[in-house]
């Protein structure tokens, strides 16, 4: 999951979590060595919201 976080915009997810910046930073960073179970969840949720996102953005594109 670090690895995920890190290839991510630290921003983006922390404005779509709810999760601070700076924890998610240090998260990446190897400066924490966990998130909460609640923090998973949220990261979780807000990734399939977003996949969900841009399978309705294709399934338009691919109507028109």
């Amino acid at each position: 999951m670090r690895d995920a976080i890190k290839s991510l915009n630290k921003r983006s997810l922390a404005d779509g979590t709810g999760i601070s910046y700076s924890r998610l930073r240090k998260y990446a960073s190897g400066e924490l060595n966990s998130l909460s179970q609640n923090e998973i969840i949220l990261i979780h949720n807000f990734l399939i919201k977003m996949s969900e996102i841009f399978v309705i953005q294709e399934v338009e594109n691919d109507r028109e």
